[in-house]
């Protein structure tokens, strides 16, 4: 109720958080479905690294993209 209440005053605080809560999902989805995959948990573990590896290479890369191209 707390939050509702807030997000009714300030309804942009909600939005600027909704776009990194859903990329944790996102990723932590990939994750999973990538453990699943695998044999072993240490096989799963290392494919979790793996993904949140790449994703967060994706974020760095689009993060200096924009870098670039605010100049």
């Amino acid at each position: 109720q707390d939050v509702a209440k807030r997000i009714q005053k300030d309804p942009t605080s909600f939005w600027d958080l909704a776009g990194g809560l859903w990329k944790v999902v996102d990723y932590v989805c990939d994750m999973g479905e990538k453990a699943l995959e695998s044999d072993s948990v240490e096989d799963g573990f290392k494919k979790c690294v793996e993904v949140l590896k790449d994703k967060l290479e994706e974020e760095m890369d689009e993060a200096e993209l924009q870098e670039k191209t605010k100049l």
